[in-house]
């Protein structure tokens, strides 16, 4: 087994002893769970959570994803119009508020590994109920190595395993790589937010896209600048599609 298919299965082998070791709790609210039945897969949400927990369905911006209604000719919406992006279509699972928020948060914390398996799950399933999610592989947004040491795990990273498991896609989650270190996105303005990534993705040497249709996973899309930065650095190195699935979509 090489050392890229070894990264998965520890991970799950750690969840499982995790299961055993610890009590299943709502990703939600921590609250306690009931034994899933004999055979069956685990809970991970209670009822309140689950029942606050709204997928994005129904009619979305054709372009970024958020959930409004389409009043431009071209079919863009007001959220994204003036913003370029560079992938061409978006599926956001949810809208970052409310419970979608306290997630993508608590998945970036260094022991949210299990909440990032979660939205990869919930992604798994908005995916597979659309028609237009076609894909040859699957990648994520990488992190930078000095901000892995913080939080130990890439929550994209996460969710893209458990998306392409489900999906039965292979997954080149090293497929992308930072050039150099960027700031924090969420301190930055929409135009510093651009500015902050402009050329700072490439694609690692070794790998070969050329004609390839790639979905890669982040966490949240709000101005679209890293996705569209992550489908500069694919198109460049020859994919003739790329899709981006989020999380969630702030508005």
């Amino acid at each position: 087994m090489n050392r890229p298919a070894l990264k998965p299965f520890f991970r799950s082998l750690r969840r499982g002893c995790a299961g055993v070791l610890f009590p299943p709790c709502c990703c939600g609210c921590g609250a306690a769970l009931p034994d899933s039945p004999a055979g069956g897969p685990p809970e991970e949400f209670c009822h309140g959570c689950a029942a606050e927990l709204a997928l994005i369905t129904g009619a979305a911006c054709a372009k970024c994803g958020a959930p409004s209604a389409l009043p431009r000719p071209d079919g863009r919406c007001v959220h994204c119009q003036g913003h370029p992006m560079r992938f061409d279509h978006a599926l956001a699972v949810g809208v970052y508020d409310g419970l979608w928020r306290r997630l993508v948060l608590a998945a970036k914390q260094p022991t949210g590994e299990g909440v990032a398996a979660a939205l990869g799950r919930l992604a798994a399933r908005s995916v597979a109920g659309s028609e237009h999610e076609v894909a040859d592989l699957v990648t994520c947004v990488p992190m930078h190595w000095r901000r892995r040491l913080a939080r130990r795990h890439n929550p994209p990273e996460v969710m893209g395993e458990v998306l392409s498991r489900k999906l039965g896609l292979p997954f080149e989650p090293r497929l992308l790589a930072w050039r150099r270190g960027v700031r924090k996105q969420a301190d930055l303005s929409q135009t510093d937010r651009r500015r902050n990534v402009r050329q700072a993705l490439r694609l690692r040497p070794g790998f070969r896209i050329a004609g390839a249709r790639v979905m890669v996973v982040d966490d949240i899309l709000t101005t679209g600048a890293t996705c569209s930065e992550a489908a500069r650095a694919l198109r460049q190195a020859g994919a003739v599609r790329v899709v981006a699935v989020v999380a969630a979509r702030s508005l």
